[in-house]
This record gives C-alpha cells, structure tokens and sequence, in this order.
C-alpha cells in the first residue's frame, strides 16, 4: 500500500465518494494501525501481561500504542519513494532475491535433513545463519548494483545569504 501525496489524490475514491461513504474508507485507513498494533501486541508482546503493580488492560493499551507509534513514526519520517521506483526495485532486486533464497532453502534442506526427514536444531541455527549472512551480502551486492554509488555528493557551498548581517556592519 503505496501513500498518495496530496498532488496525486484526484483519481479512485478520494473523487468518488463523499459524504460518509468517504468518511468510512478513511475511518478504515485510521482504524488500520490500531487494529496492526492489537494483533502484535496480542500475538508478539505478551497481550495483557506485564509488571503485576500495573493493572493488565492498561499494560495492554500501553504497549497497543507503543506499536501504533512506531508504526506512524517509521510512515512518517521514511522518505516516499515513487511507484515505478518500487516496481523496477521489485522486478530487478527481490524478485531475483526470492528465486536465490528458494535455492538455498532446497540446498540446506537436502545438506541438513537426516534420514528420517528431520532437522535438528544446531541445524536450524546453522541455517538461520547462513541466511542472514546471504541477506546481508545480497543486500549490499543490490545497493551497489542499482544504486547511484558511483555519483559523487556536490560539494556544498555555502550560501551568500548566510552571511548577511556580516557585510552589514
């Protein structure tokens, strides 16, 4: 789900609907990340538990919107990225990524599985961290393949307005 800025909301149902029928998609878009934050803090965070001098509904909203505000921290401050940006990236990068981590899956398994079809769990471990080293690997390898590494930064040059009050005096 792509965020639309305000210079591209005049097509689908920001134009075709009005009145409450909009008022309910956008009730849905904010109801969205209180719902995401009650399913992890349910699934993930221990749901109601906590510190027993802290009544456990209030442990539970204090951690729901612990999530909601990351959530809304990470939409707000993580730069927007234009959609044909994101389809090239998924087309040329995790597309070719997903195919890799498909092999080595099939490759582990059949390094790793004893007769019986079964896996231990040094196995597991060793695994998890083969893949972790061939995630961070790969995405270093696509950053410097797709992108604007070899672009030199401009040097900055200071602007003659910066120093106006100086020529002043």
């Amino acid at each position: 789900d792509i965020v639309e800025a305000e210079s591209e909301i005049v097509a689908g149902y920001h134009t075709e609907y009005s009145g409450m029928k909009f008022g309910i998609f956008q009730l849905a878009e904010f109801m969205a990340p209180l719902i995401t934050g009650i399913v992890v803090t349910t699934l993930f965070l221990g749901g109601f538990r906590g510190w027993s001098w802290l009544p456990g509904e209030l442990w539970f909203l204090i951690k729901v919107f612990s999530v909601v505000f990351v959530l809304l921290w990470i939409r707000a401050t993580w730069p927007r990225i234009r959609f044909d940006q994101i389809m090239a990236f998924s087309w040329k990068a995790l597309l070719a990524l997903a195919f890799l981590n498909i092999i080595l899956l099939v490759v582990e398994i059949e390094i790793f599985q004893d007769n019986l079809g079964s896996i231990s769990l040094n196995s597991l471990i060793l695994m998890g961290a083969i893949n972790w080293v061939v995630t961070i690997v790969s995405i270093v390898f696509m950053a410097n393949a797709l992108g604007q590494s070899k672009l030199k930064r401009p040097k900055a040059q200071p602007s003659s307005l910066a120093n106006m009050y100086a020529e002043s005096e």
